[in-house]
């Protein structure tokens, strides 16, 4: 009798499951913070959200009129009484606006909600990195479904894309301290200029780690310069 030969059916990695839950909490958490995009931006830091809001529509009126036409003008006189960092989030929105061509101010809660979905997968990594892969699990539902969280990550400034920028910095040094390599330092520094380029306060937590990084390298001689001394 000849017997058919039987094929192996598809199989999953043992720990399947784990990142397919954090990647339904990840796609829940950036949906929950879909709901009500028009809504007026009065939800939390009404200041702050307008100060966005009002340099993006010089933006939006510069590529319209150009330099020299009156709400151009009179719209880049109100954005320069309100500029703390460099507006790369507020330039990308205008650039939505031309793109629908009127202003449409949800389009920044996207983005918000984008990048802080974008930094809860390296807070996954990093719990499973340091923890557990339930860890992580446990730490993203905290991160995505917080009430402060929900309500904070959608607002249009710049924190939540400097919030993801932050925990995208402490992935990096943890993969430079477990290597020791220099281009894991300059990834790691790159992404850390980034955070505190799109905002300065920034600069505390990126520094707080990059000094907890050195301290904690004490295996081995030399201690805190072991991460910037070759193997020898």
């Amino acid at each position: 009798m000849i017997r058919m030969a039987h094929k192996p059916g598809l199989k999953f990695p043992e720990n399947w499951l784990q990142p397919v839950l954090a990647a339904l909490i990840i796609l829940c958490g950036f949906a929950i913070r879909l709901y009500d995009l028009d809504d007026p931006p009065l939800d939390f830091h009404a200041s702050r959200q307008l100060r966005s809001a009002i340099i993006t529509r010089a933006f939006y009126y510069e590529a319209l009129e150009g330099t020299s036409g009156p709400l151009a003008v009179r719209a880049a006189e109100l954005a320069e009484l309100e500029r703390y960092e460099p507006p790369i989030m507020e330039r990308v929105v205008a650039k939505m606006d031309q793109f629908f061509g009127r202003e449409v101010f949800w389009t920044g809660r996207i983005f918000s909600s984008f990048f802080w979905a974008l930094g809860g997968i390296f807070v996954f990594l990093i719990c499973r990195q340091i923890a557990s892969a339930a860890t992580g699990l446990v730490s993203l539902l905290l991160y995505f479904f917080l009430p402060f969280s929900v309500i904070a990550s959608r607002s249009f400034q710049p924190d939540p894309w400097m919030c993801a920028w932050v925990v995208f910095t402490a992935w990096l040094i943890i993969r430079w301290t477990d290597s020791g390599s220099w281009k894991a330092a300059a990834l790691a520094g790159v992404a850390g200029g980034a955070a505190i380029l799109i905002k300065a306060f920034a600069g505390f937590f990126v520094g707080a780690m990059l000094i907890g990084a050195c301290l904690a390298a004490k295996t081995g001689r030399g201690g805190f310069f072991r991460l910037w001394l070759p193997e020898s």
